[in-house]
């Protein structure tokens, strides 16, 4: 369908973005190629399984990295809170970035909450993905509008690992913990030197 609009010059010069949802996900490199100006927002991320652990905090991590790297300018979670166990009113269990135990009334934030926390608290607006190299492949890179270069890293080893990580012409060693995301900011001064 979106071939066909975009074919209509009429139609395709009002498309100035499209929205993926989850199951678009295999789809998305192919958009991204076949329309390069066109802007892709992740619209609606896998609802999970209503455990919030950390298991699928890393699948979560796959997902983002899959769609940041596939050409997504934007991602959203699907669901901000569930109560008493992430059970929907429909009854179908859920992930959330915060679970709300009613009977106590009270709240704990979960791991996707902290993901998307470094994400959002790291990245400004109008930030770009950018490429990097180095030992690391399990990483997503922004440079953000003032030149500075964020990187949210993955080590999913049981234990520590150095890594060694390429901006432009300077490189960087960095030792993550184990099973652990972790932020790095690479300030503009270093980067353009």
């Amino acid at each position: 369908m979106l071939e066909t609009a975009m074919a209509d010059k009429d139609a395709a010069r009002f498309i100035k973005g499209v929205g993926m949802q989850w199951a678009g996900k295999n789809a998305l490199p192919a958009v991204h190629h076949e329309f390069p100006s066109l802007l892709v927002f992740q619209s609606e991320q896998e609802c999970g399984d209503g455990s919030n652990h950390w298991r699928y905090t890393s699948y979560c991590w796959q997902l983002m990295k899959h769609y940041f790297r596939s050409g997504a300018s934007a991602y959203m979670y699907w669901n901000i809170s569930t109560a008493n166990a992430g059970m929907s009113t429909w009854g179908w269990a859920q992930n959330s970035l915060v679970s709300v135990d009613s009977a106590a009334k009270s709240f704990g934030y979960t791991h996707d909450y902290h993901l998307l926390k470094h994400l959002t608290h790291f990245v400004d607006l109008g930030a770009r993905n950018l490429v990097t190299s180095g030992t690391c492949d399990d990483a997503i890179t922004f440079v953000n509008p003032d030149g500075s270069i964020i990187l949210l890293i993955r080590n999913e080893l049981a234990h520590p690992q150095r890594v060694e990580i390429h901006v432009k012409t300077h490189a960087a060693m960095v030792e993550l913990p184990a099973d652990s995301i972790g932020t790095l900011r690479v300030e503009s001064s270093w980067v353009s030197a």
